[in-house]
């Protein structure tokens, strides 16, 4: 399944950490689906695989993956949010992919680079201020003033 308003546009999955818990070797793994993909189903071939290979083992993903979010917005929101939109969809934790099940549609948009989760991580204050005329804006499209 792929769908280019990701990077990358398809379903990824890697273990981002393997620990022991008892007599318990845990793999945390973390899915990243896109629309269309039937994580059920793939989930549960990568279980019949694996217990194949490794049949006395309990195997199990004891949470799905939440869902990769992507809105269509309007052309005056995208004008809006010129050079402050997020131009793929996430496909990865954020808000948006809780909002989005509740039939909210969300934007990824805001102040400041995407390169989080690093060493150092921060935000320069020029870029909170920019993100409050942002959101100023966005609301004067919403609200209409």
């Amino acid at each position: 399944t792929r769908d280019e308003h990701f990077k990358p546009p398809q379903v990824t999955m890697n273990v981002g950490s393997v620990d022991v818990e008892g007599r318990d070797l845990v793999f945390a793994c973390d899915m990243r689906t896109v629309p269309g993909c039937d994580y059920r189903a793939l989930l549960k071939d990568i279980l019949e695989q694996a217990r194949a290979c490794f049949t006395d083992v309990d195997l199990r993903f004891p949470h799905a993956p939440l869902p990769a979010t992507w809105t269509d917005l309007a052309p005056s929101f995208t004008q809006a949010l010129s050079g402050s939109l997020d131009e793929f969809g996430k496909a990865a934790y954020t808000e948006a992919s809780v909002y989005a099940p509740a039939g909210l549609k969300p934007i990824i948009a805001g102040p400041g680079n995407l390169l989080v989760h690093r060493p150092n991580e921060h935000i320069e204050v020029s870029a909170l201020e920019k993100g409050g005329d942002l959101y100023e804006k966005l609301a004067t499209l919403v609200v209409g003033s």
